[in-house]
Formats: C-alpha cells, structure tokens, sequence
C-alpha cells in the first residue's frame, strides 16, 4: 500500500508546483499524509520556492515552515 501512498502523494505535489498559491485543502492533505523525511523535505523545499519568490510572503506558508521546521 506505500506505493498508493506514495502515488497520492505525488499527485498532491504537482498540483502544488503548478500554482503560486496553492490551495489549503491541499496543504493539509499534503500534511497528513507525509510518511518520510523525504517527502517532509520535498514539500518544505516546494514551500521555501513559493516564500522566496515573492516580495511578501503568505502568512499561511510562513506559518507551515514554522511549524515543520522542527522536524526536518
């Protein structure tokens, strides 16, 4: 079953990396199914892209690396 796991969970990373700001419902699902380092350090590395890149960074995505900083 990892393989669906990890199946769903590309899904949700690509519909991530095709939008600016991507979604809340998305984030969260992203967030529940985080089953490995990789894939926590895959999607900070989306969230730092998307705070970088703009001049004032969502509060939302600000608050998600925060937040997850700790467990990388």
């Amino acid at each position: 079953m990892a393989n669906a796991q990890n199946r769903y969970f590309e899904i949700l990373m690509d519909q991530v990396r095709e939008v600016q700001y991507p979604s809340v419902e998305i984030l969260d699902r992203i967030e529940r199914t985080l089953e490995s380092r990789d894939q926590l350090e895959e999607y900070m590395g989306i969230l730092f892209e998307r705070v970088e890149s703009c001049q004032y960074p969502s509060k939302q995505l600000l608050d998600r690396l925060e937040r997850l900083s700790p467990l990388v």
